[in-house]
C-alpha cells in the first residue's frame, strides 16, 4: 500500500493567496516475480494480493482583497500481478488460484473565498489501477494455467470544493 495526505490553508489581506499541492503515490506488488532473463516460475499455492494507493488533499485560500486560488495536482497508481515473468523468454506454470485486487483512490477538497476580488480553484487528478493474474512480460513466453484467476481493478477520483466572492 501507498498513501499520502496534505492539508493546508493560506490567507492574504491584499494580494494573492494560493495553496499549491502536488502528491504522487505509487504501489506495485507481485505474488511471484522473475527478473531480466529467462525465468522458470512454478506456483503450487494460492496467491491473494490486495494492493492500494490512496491520496487525500484538503485546503483552501482566502483573500480579503485580491485573488484566492488553490491548486491541487494528485496522481495515484497501483499495479498488481499474481505471477510476473519480467523481460526474457520465461516459462510460467500456475497450478492454484490467483486473486488480485488493485485500487487507486484520490480525494481532493479545496475552497477559495474572497471579499473583493477573484476566487479561483483548480485540480488535476489522475488515478490508475492495473490488476493482472499472469504477466509473461517481454519476449516469447510459455504460460500454463490450471487454476482460477480473478482480478479486480478500481480507480476512483473525487474532487469537491467551491469558490465564493462577496
Amino acid at each position: 500500500s501507498a498513501s499520502a495526505s496534505v492539508q493546508g490553508s493560506s490567507w492574504t489581506l491584499a494580494g494573492v493567496a494560493g495553496d499549491v499541492s502536488s502528491l504522487t503515490a505509487v504501489a506495485r506488488g507481485f505474488g511471484i516475480a522473475g527478473d531480466a532473463g529467462a525465468d522458470a516460475i512454478r506456483n503450487e499455492g494460492s496467491i491473494v494480493l490486495n494492493l492500494a494507493s490512496t491520496l487525500q488533499a484538503s485546503g483552501g485560500s482566502n483573500a480579503i482583497i485580491g485573488k484566492a486560488a488553490p491548486s491541487t495536482q494528485l496522481a495515484a497508481t497501483t499495479e498488481a500481478a499474481g505471477l510476473a515473468g519480467g523481460s526474457g523468454a520465461d516459462a510460467i506454470e500456475n497450478l492454484q488460484d490467483i486473486d488480485i485486487t488493485s485500487v487507486a483512490s484520490i480525494d481532493a477538497k479545496n475552497t477559495s473565498a474572497t471579499f473583493a476580488g477573484d476566487p479561483g480553484f483548480s485540480a488535476f487528478l489522475s488515478a490508475g489501477a492495473d490488476a493482472t493474474g499472469i504477466d509473461g512480460g517481454d519476449d516469447a513466453d510459455w504460460i500454463r494455467n490450471a487454476g482460477r484467476i480473478a482480478t479486480r481493478a478500481e480507480a476512483i477520483s473525487a474532487v469537491s470544493g467551491g469558490v465564493k466572492s462577496t
